[in-house]
């Protein structure tokens, strides 16, 4: 939970826009981020499986202070590039190996098979924490954005040291850290390549969800300031969409991972056009409420099918083939954010969010078919 608690990054895309950057700008640093994050995602995913998950997310949590101190002295846009490149590197070395770590251990004790409702209690809490910290960003943020700061390095440093006392229960690396190097990590790409249920998923997160991750997600804060033109009572609002994700994984997680793929997808299309709906009627209260009905949805669902990958993936590559995933969406995403940056600037960020939800939208349709029906899916998982 502590992961959550990034007071400044409830308001990042809102921050650099007060900061006086334009949309194409925003969308340099964001890409700048997307793209240290997508060239160093596959290389630390396999450094965490040679060398341990528990020392990888120490060094995270290291690069994460420093990337978060340049912010307190930076102020112009070469500087934000500079901490969005540190960011960036610092989630790459997290965002495997944390999903692996958990997925493991609960391997170990053989409770693999509820990893997506433990997972998504997990999140759920998470969420709790973050929207609490939204609720608590409207009223630092009167204070100004270095107090922001501050507050985000604060539980940096707090985590840093609870990693540095946690037990690995798994002692997975110390059974494989004797392998190459580059064999594991050639071997883990070329699993998640060659493994059809596994390349289906890569496609999906690259070409579907990445539109949430990356747009949706790391321009929320802007969408919802166009709608109420106050930075205080965005972060509350974020604070209120947190906690309706949080609400989903509580209670819908354990329901969804017993359905069909197919109906999922289903469902995760219908919230896709909720948010497209919101887009375009444009006014606060329809709005807010069908984005909010969107967030709760598609982040549990995402939940759930991060847990029907994992379990056809193999230990020995987990976190290196997890990291894919952050991989392939980092790649895309540079694309769509420059795309939508561009589009904000020649006509206005409510434009963006309409081509881009629509755009998921017929993506997610596709895949219903294409990874739903697919009659391999149901194989015994690795």
């Amino acid at each position: 939970m502590l992961n959550m608690c990034g007071f400044l990054f409830v308001l990042f895309a809102a921050f650099l826009n007060d900061m006086g950057l334009s949309g194409t700008q925003i969308s340099f640093v964001a890409i700048t981020y997307a793209a240290s994050q997508a060239i160093l995602e596959i290389p630390t995913g396999a450094l965490a499986d040679k060398f341990g998950r528990k020392n990888v997310l120490i060094f995270e949590k290291i690069t994460k202070i420093i990337s978060l101190s340049i912010l307190l002295f930076a102020n112009n846009f070469y500087g934000y590039l500079i901490s969005a490149f540190l960011t960036g590197l610092a989630d790459s070395l997290q965002s495997g190996t944390i999903e692996a770590l958990m997925y493991d251990n609960m391997k170990f004790f053989k409770m693999e098979k509820s990893y997506a409702e433990h997972s998504g209690k997990s999140n759920a809490c998470a969420n709790v924490a973050y929207a609490v910290v939204a609720f608590l960003t409207a009223y630092i943020v009167s204070f100004g954005y270095n107090y922001l700061i501050i507050a985000t390095i604060i539980p940096v440093i707090i985590a840093l040291l609870v990693l540095i006392t946690l037990k690995d229960e798994y002692h997975y690396s110390t059974k494989h850290n004797k392998k190459d190097y580059l064999k594991i990590l050639n071997k883990g790409v070329r699993y998640s390549f060659q493994h059809r249920i596994i390349f289906k998923f890569l496609l999906f997160w690259c070409l579907g969800y990445v539109i949430h991750r990356k747009i949706i997600h790391d321009f929320y804060s802007i969408f919802l300031f166009e709608l109420t033109h106050n930075t205080a009572r965005t972060a509350f609002l974020i604070g209120i969409t947190t906690i309706a994700s949080a609400v989903g994984k509580f209670t819908l997680v354990k329901y969804l991972s017993q359905i069909k793929l197919q109906n999922i997808l289903i469902f995760i299309s219908c919230a896709s056009l909720c948010f497209l709906i919101s887009s375009m009627i444009f006014s606060f209260y329809i709005s807010f409420a069908l984005a909010v009905i969107y967030w709760g949805t598609t982040t549990t669902i995402n939940t759930v099918l991060k847990a029907k990958q994992q379990s056809f993936t193999p230990s020995r590559y987990r976190s290196t083939i997890t990291s894919m995933r952050s991989f392939c969406c980092g790649g895309t995403g540079i694309i769509f954010v420059l795309l939508f940056g561009v589009l904000s600037d020649a006509f206005s960020y409510q434009t963006g969010f309409i081509i881009f939800s629509a755009y998921q939208l017929v993506i997610y349709l596709v895949f219903v078919f294409v990874l739903g029906k697919d009659k391999h899916f149901h194989k015994n998982s690795k």
